[in-house]
């Protein structure tokens, strides 16, 4: 496996519970940006074995297992901003040819599961699956 993705990985499993932001905004805020940052690292990955890609995504897997046990809501949130961040990159990235196994399981994944993440079942919920240009402009 490279080196930055173990690097990645291991920060992330090390990164201490209590170093994490635990209300309100601060918890969506956080989640949504490691979300972003996280699909875009994971869109510029390449593996050199199949064995490497295997790894990083039973790594992914169980990163997003553990959040979804400790901090249900932050998991929606992240699990939402990896789904927006995903689709985003599907619209210019033949994903199916450009990326591995791996990243597209996880695409169908965020696809399904990131849809009724936050505003699946709650009344008048803002529509974050909308691009920013088109928010503001439903906001003029």
């Amino acid at each position: 496996m490279k080196l930055g993705v173990k690097v990645l990985l291991l920060l992330i499993t090390l990164l201490p519970c209590n170093v994490l932001p635990q209300e309100g905004e601060e918890v969506t805020g956080f989640y949504r940006t490691m979300a972003i940052a996280d699909a875009q690292m994971e869109q510029s990955l390449t593996f050199g074995l199949e064995e490497d890609e295997m790894d990083y995504w039973k790594d992914q897997y169980n990163f997003e297992k553990n959040l979804k046990q400790e901090n249900y809501s932050a998991y929606k949130t992240y699990i939402f901003f990896k789904r927006r961040s995903y689709l985003e990159h599907q619209q210019g990235c033949d994903i199916a040819t450009n990326h591995g196994k791996g990243y597209n399981k996880q695409a169908s994944f965020y696809r399904v599961h990131g849809q009724v993440a936050l505003n699946g079942k709650r009344r008048g919920a803002i529509d974050l699956t909308a691009s920013p240009a088109v928010v503001s402009q439903r906001n003029r």
